[in-house]
């Protein structure tokens, strides 16, 4: 797959019932993560997540059992039974979003909320806030940056270890300088880590969601 498989799903179409429906066929580990939850928000979240996931596998014909989640030292999640496989999701009040494909990958989705001043100069650059004053849609346009900039954050797995304003949203770059030889075999210069990444509009202007995804470049 040359791009992530990325797939949204409604969250109004799980409701408690349905979560009690998922936890019959759902593995152990899922079912007891979901039930430790207090919040019922959290639990439909999670269970229409996974649910989303296993979906999208079998869709794609990569089902060959159900998948089994754990957790990085960062946060970030991994397929234990699917080692060939990397994966992210995300959910806000309206929707739940996965993305998978066969290298790191990192997925953000942001419902339409109101924005205050004061988050969007924490969070963006000089020429970000003036792109926001220019828009016709001040929220909409922040929105869609930080979707940008999650996105990358949860492809790169690091964390909030720079200031957000200084995180690129452009649509490509380079995680590196380009450095290196090139080869006495192949008379070819090395592949260079760079990343891609692409916005999508939610349903009805609900909100956008990002997918970012390491790319390799020719040197």
């Amino acid at each position: 797959m040359s791009e992530p498989i990325l797939q949204i799903k409604s969250l109004s179409s799980f409701d408690m019932r349905t979560v009690e429906e998922c936890l019959k066929w759902f593995p152990q580990n899922q079912v007891e993560r979901i039930a430790s939850f207090s919040n019922s928000s959290r639990k439909i979240e999670t269970a229409a997540t996974y649910s989303l996931l296993v979906e999208m596998l079998q869709s794609n014909g990569l089902l060959k059992e159900l998948p089994s989640i754990e957790y990085a030292e960062n946060g970030k999640p991994f397929l234990t039974n699917y080692p060939d496989l990397h994966f992210n999701l995300s959910h806000c009040r309206l929707y739940v979003a996965v993305a998978i494909h066969r290298s790191p990958v990192g997925v953000d989705i942001e419902c339409r909320r109101k924005v205050t001043p004061a988050l969007i100069r924490r969070v963006c650059s000089d020429d970000e806030q003036l792109s926001i004053s220019l828009s016709k849609d001040p929220d909409m346009e922040f929105l869609r940056l930080w979707t940008r900039k999650e996105a990358y954050l949860k492809y790169t797995g690091t964390g909030i270890v720079e200031p957000l304003t200084d995180i690129p949203p452009q649509a490509s770059g380079l995680r590196s300088p380009i450095t290196g030889h090139k080869s006495q075999v192949t008379g070819h210069w090395p592949l260079v880590t760079g990343y891609t990444i692409k916005t999508h509009p939610l349903p009805e202007g609900d909100g956008w969601v990002s997918v970012c995804w390491k790319t390799e470049y020719a040197t």
